[in-house]
């Protein structure tokens, strides 16, 4: 049986694996292919060689994703699911995209 201060130690360890868990993810990146035809979605993560591994929704599987369109700090809200979730991101990029050539005109 474990002791009172195991079990703190225990729970402390836990909080600070998890607290450094959120800072290793703190964005999610939309990222495209060199046409900006296809998106994918993913974490923002140290990349350790396995890019493709790492997206979580990709609008095509075969796609080449090549870099980051763009990026936002909002995490909270993924109950819909990853597919629902780069839907709507890439339709805030790209009407961001417009809003911005509008007044550029």
């Amino acid at each position: 049986m474990q002791s009172i201060e195991q079990k703190k130690k225990n729970k402390t360890d836990i909080q600070h694996v998890i607290s450094n868990r959120e800072v290793i993810h703190q964005k999610i990146q939309l990222w495209s292919n060199v046409y900006e035809s296809e998106y994918a979605l993913r974490l923002a993560a140290a990349d350790d060689g396995k890019s493709e591994e790492l997206f979580l929704a990709k609008t095509d599987l075969k796609a080449r994703y090549t870099h980051i369109v763009a990026e936002s700090d909002y995490l909270e809200d993924f109950k819909e699911g990853w597919e629902y979730t780069l839907r709507h991101f890439i339709e805030q990029y790209k009407e961001a995209l417009n809003n911005t050539q509008k007044k550029n005109i």
